[in-house]
Formats: C-alpha cells, structure tokens, sequence
C-alpha cells in the first residue's frame, strides 16, 4: 500500500506508533489523477506500440493475400466446356451410357463441423495461439519474458501497488474525516480494495480472442511487452521523481526477501493447484465459454489480500509469475 513519507521526507520509522503512521497516511497519498494517468497511460502506451509494430505486417499479409486472390482468379478462368468437364460429376447407367446428357449433377457441399477445435479457438489467448503456431526459441523466448516477467511486474504494480493501495487509503480518509472509524467501515473498505481491482483484473482477460498468424501474434505479444516495461519504468519514475513517494512507499521494500519468498511459495502451493484444477473444471463444463476470468478474479483477491497484509509487491509478483510459469510450460511442452 502506498503509504506517505514523514516530515522530513524520509520514509516511515517502523517505530512511529500506529496513530502517527495513520496521520501522515491522511497527509499524503495518491490521488485519483495519478492513478487514472498511470492505469490510462498503460492503456494508451499499449496501443502505441502494438500499432507501430503491427501495422506493417497487417499490410505486408494483407498485400500477399490480394496477389493469392489475383492469382486464383486468373486460374479460375477457363473455357466453358472444359469447367463443365471438370467441376461435374455425371452418373450414367444401362442404355444411356453412351449419352451426352447427365441423369444428374453430384454437389458436393463442405458442412462447417461445431467441433470442440472450434469453439476452442475462439477463447484461445493470443500466446496460446502463438506456441501452438511457432516454437522457435526466440518466440518461446519472447513469451517467457512477457508472461513469466513484463505481465506480473507491471499488473502487480498497478493493479495492487496502485489502485489497490489508492483505494485503501482514500476510503480510510473517506470515512475518517466523517468520523466512521468503526469496524464496519474497516471491513468495508478492505473488500473494496480487494474485490475492486480484483474484478477490473479479471475483466481484462474476458474477451474472446481471434484467430491470427504467427507474425501478427509475435508482433503483438512483443509490443505488449515493450508497453508493460515502459509503463513500469515511467510509473516508477513518475511516483518517486514527481510525486517524492519512496520504492518503501510504493511496495518495494529491502530487507524482506527471504520472507518474501518463503511467503510466495506458500501461497503459490496453496492456490495454485486448486486455481488449475478450476480452470480446467470450468472449461470442460463450459467449453463454448471463456472461463479464465472467474478462477483469475479469486486469484486477485488473494494477491489483494496480500497485498493490504504485507504492503509489499514482490510477495504477489512471485506467485503471479509463478501461476503464468505453469501455464507457459503447460503450453510449451503439450
């Protein structure tokens, strides 16, 4: 949670006592323009580059498919008998078979199949797509870094860094200056600084995704990797540079590490295993349906939960890097 400096701009002493830490966190905490900057910005920065990347090769494949087509065209066109010839299948029998007139014409007509592939395809995420398309090592390379990496570093930061600590701190000043500091105002204000940011999370991975090639794919997934890293970078310098909040202020704090870790791995083992199990429960019930965002909002309350616990990031960056590290060998090697 992003909690305020001291006086003199130097970061909380673990021995101020709970009502003076109370007090500076009323001082100073984020607004709602910062997070709509960095939440925003994140959107936009994202747009940018996959547009920049992507643009080119959408025209370079949408320039090989019009040279196909001509091609195919200018096959097509054939003398009248000869098409008859070889697009009609005549059946002839007894005494007509020597005649110049079909009893019948066969069509033959290709069915579109409601195959599980189908529905499957539909509700594939683009890196799925990708590894199932191309396992070179510099796309499974590219993937690892933005799934196992660029993703639980900069969705942690914004989504329980920021909005989470955002909204903690500003329902608990809500509700102080109306002089509400009871115990249902505090539940209140922990589930919606869990639930919230949870349930925006989980929206992000509701849509349907379709079909496209490798070079598109690769390309996308590269520029959502540039954006999540500059993203990070710039939300970083813009708290600690432009608004003087410290990395302690923002999640990132030294001398937790080995807590840290022992922390990650007991919730990854904990949840994990459950989580998977759901997903892979929900999709063989609801095959036609995109499951994820149901097992991935239980996932955010439990990395919200803590978030608000610890005040730390690194605790929720490695469990989400270690659930998106499962999912990617799942893919790699099936």
């Amino acid at each position: 949670m992003i909690t305020p400096p001291n006086h003199n701009g130097k970061p909380i002493n673990n021995k101020l006592t709970d009502q003076e830490i109370e007090t500076q966190q009323t001082e100073k905490r984020l607004r709602f323009g910062d997070v709509f900057l960095l939440i925003i910005g994140h959107s936009v920065i994202t747009i940018f580059f996959i547009s920049c990347i992507t643009t080119s090769i959408v025209q370079t494949e949408s320039h090989q498919v019009l040279q196909l087509h001509d091609v195919s065209t200018q096959s097509k066109i054939l003398p009248k008998e000869q098409s008859e010839s070889d697009n009609q299948k005549v059946i002839r029998t007894g005494n007509l078979e020597n005649s110049e007139q079909p009893l019948a014409k066969i069509t033959v007509v290709k069915l579109p199949s409601a195959s599980a592939e189908t529905t499957e395809k539909a509700s594939k995420h683009p890196l799925v797509q990708l590894l199932s398309k191309d396992k070179r090592i510099l796309t499974v390379l590219i993937v690892f870094i933005c799934a196992v990496i660029s993703a639980p570093l900069t969705e942690e930061f914004l989504y329980r860094g920021v909005l989470t600590g955002w909204i903690a701190n500003s329902a608990k000043a809500y509700f102080g200056q109306l002089g509400l500091n009871n115990k249902a105002t505090k539940i209140f204000t922990v589930i919606l600084a869990i639930c919230f940011p949870a349930l925006f999370f989980a929206t992000l991975h509701a849509g349907n995704n379709p079909e496209h090639s490798a070079k598109i794919l690769l390309a996308t997934i590269l520029a959502v990797t540039l954006s999540n890293f500059t993203t990070l970078a710039g939300g970083i310098y813009y708290l600690t540079k432009i608004r003087k909040f410290t990395f302690e202020q923002i999640g990132f704090q030294n001398g937790k590490l080995r807590v840290d870790i022992l922390t990650s791995v007991l919730v990854s083992v904990l949840v994990i295993p459950p989580l998977l199990l759901l997903t892979g429960v929900l999709r063989e019930k609801f095959p036609t349906l995109v499951v994820d965002p149901f097992p991935l909002f239980f996932f955010a309350v439990v990395l919200g939960a803590i978030f608000l616990i610890t005040h730390r990031l690194l605790p929720c960056i490695l469990v989400h890097a270690m659930l998106n590290y499962i999912s990617f060998m799942a893919l790699f090697w099936r």
